[in-house]
């Protein structure tokens, strides 16, 4: 397959890896969904892209959480990491809950 045979999948790769080597990520994208257990190819694949954010050893890294396990990956993609403030807010929301009510 090549890129032209995908044509949403490579707009996203183009516009996530500007001046990558889209040909080598559309293949190693294309290598998850060979397996009858790797499901939900076409979603999988968006979602690796979304979650690389650019970095091309993050696509080989999602491909292989994908393998195990390609419900992570969509729901990485689906519900991001929340931003610092918010990590800030739910780590001191509870600390106040362990101080309350104790630790141990």
């Amino acid at each position: 397959m090549t890129l032209a045979d995908d044509p949403a999948l490579a707009t996203l790769l183009a516009a996530a890896f500007p001046g990558g080597d889209l040909h080598a990520l559309y293949a190693a994208l294309q290598s998850y969904g060979a397996a009858p257990h790797e499901r939900e190819a076409p979603r999988v694949r968006r979602a690796i892209v979304l979650l690389a954010a650019g970095d091309p050893a993050k696509v080989a890294h999602y491909l292989d959480v994908a393998r195990v396990d390609y419900r992570d990956v969509l729901a990485w993609a689906d519900a991001p990491a929340p931003d610092a403030a918010t990590q800030r807010a739910e780590r001191a929301a509870v600390a106040a809950l362990l101080a309350r009510w104790g630790d141990d």
